[in-house]
């Protein structure tokens, strides 16, 4: 089967999500054992016990992402989730200096403290990981980042100046992601989730403005925590309990809708970095029922294999960053090919059209019979090499697979292996007519002309003088003529 490594490490990332999201997965402590209570608005789930071995971690998850940005606001969610960690809202320490001034406690698990970060559409998720004895300090410092009065100037122009500028440059420069952020923007146009990164300038973001969405967006209503590890669990509760005191309780969540109607079949975007037209399609869902979520996750794994090794010869898939672009309501599937040089004789609006039938002649199919043997076989392999995986007993890998829960766009998958393929064939059956898809070819820019404009404009005027003068001697001669 060709492309079988990159298929493998896709179905391990869906297997992921799925078994984070069941009850069953992990090591003792289990995941049942979190206690939950909601603090000031805050959802806290928390697990302490001495296996942690002094270990602590907070998974956070602060449900406000990129389609929370309104006009002018581009690149505040991704600044706002660096600034969590960067802006020094203590005297002069910031929560990643305050966090790397503690130790690790479990070297032997190669725990350093740390912390990591990602925004989302609709949602930011951080990671803290610190000594088990340093977990109150670390969620009162939190706590101020997450809420700040003030963005330090010089801590924001860094991080302008030296990250986000950077990650532009970066991106503006690499063929895969301007391929694949020519086709969010496609795909999200007129809709909340439309990002153009590529579009704003790094110099055009200022503090205020990042610091205005954060005050607005940022709410302990649309917190939730989730920390494991060996540490105090009457200190962690009164440092939150602290930590919520004063700080703004906000709207509850608000997840943005998407509506992909208006989006057309075919389309076509330039990006002077390929060197030929490249191929992106797509195939989205605007709103799944949460409870179909990761049975509609699963569907679109099969849909990838099946697109990825069912096209005809010439054709090849590129590498993207990412495959899935997931939120709260929607879910969104795509991958980038290039074609042989010999088959663009066909003409790309016809390729474009090709590619189109393929992904749904494949959906059928999974709508018609429901995934093949070697399918559910391949998920399978996946699915016990997770099971399998020793990731040892510590605090991150046991708040990460309950935190992922909590995340938009997750849900438990309610049946059995046994029971997966009827389920997953009757789940496509319902939802196929309200898939939408979309290709873009993304092309190099035409040629432009050599000739510069200002000579364009006097070679037109030398022209318009010159049929004036062949006017006016032809009408002398006429006069000649008729004298």
């Amino acid at each position: 089967m060709k492309n079988l490594r990159h298929i493998r490490a896709f179905f391990l990332f869906a297997v992921l999500a799925v078994l984070a999201c069941s009850p069953a997965f992990g090591a003792e402590p289990s995941l049942e054992q979190f206690e939950s209570l909601t603090i000031g608005g805050v959802r806290v789930l928390l697990l302490s016990a001495e296996e942690f071995d002094g270990d602590a971690t907070i998974f956070g998850v602060m449900r406000v992402g990129h389609g929370h940005q309104r006009e002018g606001e581009a690149h505040c969610a991704y600044l706002a989730e660096q600034l969590i960690f960067k802006n020094p809202v203590v005297g002069r320490c910031s929560l990643d200096t305050w966090v790397s001034g503690h130790g690790a406690a479990n070297r032997s698990n190669s725990l350093w403290s740390s912390t990591i970060s990602w925004t989302a559409n609709d949602y930011t998720q951080f990671t803290v990981i610190v000594p088990g004895r340093s977990l109150p300090g670390a969620i009162r410092h939190l706590f101020n980042a997450l809420f700040p009065a003030e963005i330090k100037q010089e801590t924001f122009d860094k991080l302008t100046n030296l990250d986000l500028k950077v990650r532009l440059q970066v991106m503006a420069a690499d063929e895969a992601r301007s391929v694949e952020n020519a086709f969010l923007d496609h795909f999200y146009q007129g809709t909340p989730f439309l990002k153009r990164v590529l579009e704003v300038s790094a110099n055009d973001v200022t503090s205020d403005t990042v610091l205005a969405f954060m005050q607005r967006e940022y709410a302990l209503s649309r917190l939730t925590l989730v920390i494991a590890g060996d540490f105090e669990k009457e200190a962690a509760w009164a440092a939150l309990n602290d930590a919520v005191s004063n700080r703004p309780q906000g709207p509850g969540p608000s997840y943005p809708t998407v509506d992909f109607s208006g989006i057309p079949s075919t389309a076509k975007a330039e990006c002077e970095l390929v060197d030929g037209p490249r191929f992106v399609l797509g195939i989205g869902l605007a709103a799944v029922p949460k409870e179909e979520q990761s049975l509609f996750l699963l569907s679109l794994q099969f849909l990838y294999s099946r697109l990825v090794n069912g096209l005809p010869g010439g054709w090849r898939v590129l590498k993207t960053e990412q495959n899935l672009d997931v939120s709260n309501h929607s879910q969104l599937l795509y991958i980038a090919y290039e074609v042989e040089p010999t088959l663009l004789e066909e003409g790309t609006d016809k390729l474009a059209a090709q590619l189109l039938a393929a992904a749904k002649k494949e959906t059928a199919a999974l709508a018609a019979a429901g995934p093949t043997s070697a399918e559910i076989e391949l998920y399978e392999a996946a699915l016990h090499e997770m099971e399998a995986a020793d990731f040892g007993l510590n605090s991150y890998s046991i708040a990460f697979k309950r935190g992922v829960q909590e995340l938009p766009g997750q849900a438990e998958l309610p049946f059995s292996k046994e029971e997966l393929p009827a389920a997953l064939q009757k789940l496509v059956q319902g939802l196929a007519e309200d898939l939408v898809y979309t290709v873009l070819i993304v092309e190099p820019p035409a040629p432009k002309s050599k000739i510069k404009p200002a000579v364009l404009a006097l070679t037109a005027a030398g022209l318009g003088i010159a049929a004036a003068a062949v006017v006016l001697v032809l009408t002398r001669r006429k006069g000649r003529q008729a004298a």
